[in-house]
């Protein structure tokens, strides 16, 4: 029989406190007109944390721009900062994900408003 805060998962208990880390696929955006042919993709790493009543929620987003033109080849990447948000328990249930993850990691990083 498991403990508060741990699962069984066949014979072995594992405490639910223990990290577990995600990546959420982001879709990315090619762009080609008279200027060249411009590729932006983003990659973001998680890694949430449950420890008593709150769960904790840190992040890092990744954007690599390529670009090709006439001029020549650039190859570009920006990293954020570590995001963090901190969630009580009983307000995981409320929780919703609005803007979809391309708005929401956008803004979460500052770059829902800037071009390249």
């Amino acid at each position: 029989m498991a403990t508060d805060g741990q699962l069984i998962f066949g014979c072995t208990a594992m405490p639910l406190n223990y990290p577990l880390p995600f990546r959420p696929k982001v879709p990315g955006e090619d762009t080609l007109d008279l200027r060249g042919a411009r590729s932006v993709s983003y990659r973001l790493d998680g890694l949430p944390h449950l420890a008593a009543d709150l769960l904790t929620f840190e992040w890092t987003a990744t954007r690599r721009t390529q670009r090709v033109s006439l001029t020549g080849v650039k190859d570009e990447v920006e990293d954020s900062p570590i995001g963090t948000i901190e969630v009580p328990r009983p307000s995981i249930a409320r929780a919703q994900l609005r803007g979809g993850v391309v708005g929401a990691t956008a803004a979460a990083v500052g770059w829902a408003d800037r071009r390249l």
